[in-house]
């Protein structure tokens, strides 16, 4: 009998400040999201595969795998990903 996978990562909060500004470069989010998840004890593996997803697409696809891994701040508005 196998067993249920287990998650592979924790989701941890990451603010983005305001991204229609420097701040929203995508290396910068990059480095924000990369910098909480080994904060939150992500494995260097799990963090290249994080990055190597997020660059895979467009912009839009960058925000949406962000989204997918971690609890999002934005300035000026709440957090997103988290149930209220």
């Amino acid at each position: 009998m196998t067993k249920p996978l287990e998650p592979l990562m924790s989701k941890p909060r990451v603010d983005l400040g305001n991204i229609a500004g420097p701040e929203g470069n995508a290396y910068c989010i990059l480095g924000r999201c990369s910098e909480a998840a080994k904060n939150a004890g992500w494995t260097t593996k799990q963090v290249s595969e994080f990055k190597k997803k997020a660059m895979a697409g467009s912009y839009a696809d960058l925000l949406a795998t962000v989204e997918e891994h971690f609890t999002v701040g934005y300035a000026g508005r709440p957090s997103r990903g988290k149930k209220r």
